[in-house]
C-alpha cells in the first residue's frame, strides 16, 4: 500500500496559514462593512502616504530590477536550465501563453468594473449632467 496517499489536510496545506488568513479577510470585511466611511478615509490616507512617500522610489526599484533580471536573461546565466528534461513547451509558446493570461485577467477584471466604470463617468451633454437613469442606461451598454 502507498503511505503516500494516506496523508490528512494537514500534510497538504499550511491550516494555520489558511485560518490565518481568512480571519483577517473576515476581519477586513466585517470592519468596512460596519464602518464604510472611516475605512475609506483611512484607505485614502494610506494610499496618500504610499504614493507621496514611495511612489518615485518604486518606479525607481521596480525598473532596476527589470533591467536588471533582463541582463540576467542576456548573461551565461540566462542559459541555466531548472532539471534534466527538455522542456514541454517552445519559447514561443510560453510568451504567447503568458500574453494570452494577461488578456484573459484583463477580460475577468474588467468584465465586473467597466459598467461601473462607465456610470460613475458619466458624459455631460453640452456641459450639464444627465439623469442617472440615462448614465445607467449607457453603461449597460457596457
Amino acid at each position: 500500500m502507498n503511505n503516500n496517499s494516506n496523508h490528512g489536510l494537514r500534510d497538504k496545506f499550511e491550516i494555520g496559514l489558511m485560518v490565518i488568513s481568512i480571519l483577517i479577510v473576515i476581519a477586513l470585511m466585517a470592519g468596512l462593512s460596519m464602518f464604510p466611511e472611516q475605512g475609506k478615509t483611512f484607505a485614502a490616507n494610506v494610499m496618500y502616504v504610499l504614493t507621496h512617500t514611495f511612489g518615485s522610489t518604486m518606479q525607481i526599484i521596480t525598473i532596476i530590477v527589470l533591467l536588471f533580471l533582463v541582463g540576467l536573461g542576456f548573461s551565461k546565466y540566462g542559459d541555466i536550465r531548472f532539471g534534466h528534461c527538455k522542456p514541454e513547451y517552445r519559447t514561443i509558446s510560453w510568451v504567447a501563453m503568458m500574453f494570452f493570461s494577461g488578456l484573459g485577467a484583463g477580460t475577468v477584471y474588467w468584465a465586473f468594473l467597466e459598467w461601473g466604470y462607465h456610470f460613475n463617468a458619466a458624459p455631460q451633454l453640452a456641459g450639464v449632467h444627465i439623469s442617472e437613469a440615462y448614465t445607467y442606461e449607457l453603461s449597460l451598454a457596457y
